[in-house]
């Protein structure tokens, strides 16, 4: 956790992205209408001028590492933003990912909800795999059993007629 010292706070380290992204899919700040995906309306030009933040909210806490005590950060945190365009939302900030690693957005609009994500967590010895890879390898390998059972079975069914 050396690096957190310069590092700006859990939330330029591990939010600044998420920030940026829910502002081009809210459409903070935008001058026109972005595309029209199920019902939401996604992105836009984005100009600048006034504040586009209304009101915002962040607490954390240290679950693993007591240095950052020091720093005046932490390894988990949470966020809400409130924009001028009436929009929100709601960072989950996690430096310790013991689990793994999981970046999901969801975007609720009046009528669908729009979800993209990616999660990878250890197997064993350092792998990483995702969660979407992991998913497939066993739909494959239950697919290749299927496969083999039903072969049985018809050549089974062949000897008894």
């Amino acid at each position: 956790m050396s690096y957190a010292k310069a590092s700006g706070g859990i939330y330029a380290d591990c939010g600044i992205h998420d920030i940026d992204m829910s502002r081009w899919l809210l459409g903070v700040g935008k001058a026109k209408a972005g595309k029209k995906v199920g019902g939401l309306s996604i992105g836009g030009n984005t100009v600048s001028g006034q504040s586009e933040v209304t009101r915002c909210y962040g607490t954390g806490s240290i679950v693993r590492h007591p240095e950052l005590v020091e720093q005046e950060d932490c390894d988990n945190a949470l966020g809400i933003i409130e924009f001028a365009n009436g929009s929100k939302t709601t960072l989950h900030l996690s430096r310790t990912g013991m689990g793994g690693y999981s970046s999901v957005v969801e975007v609720f609009g009046t009528e669908q909800k729009l979800e993209v994500g990616v999660s990878f967590w250890a197997k064993s010895q350092g792998e990483t795999v995702s969660k979407e890879q992991d998913a497939r390898a066993a739909e494959r390998k239950r697919q290749k059993g299927k496969k083999g059972r039903e072969g049985d079975a018809r050549v089974g069914e062949g000897r008894g007629r």
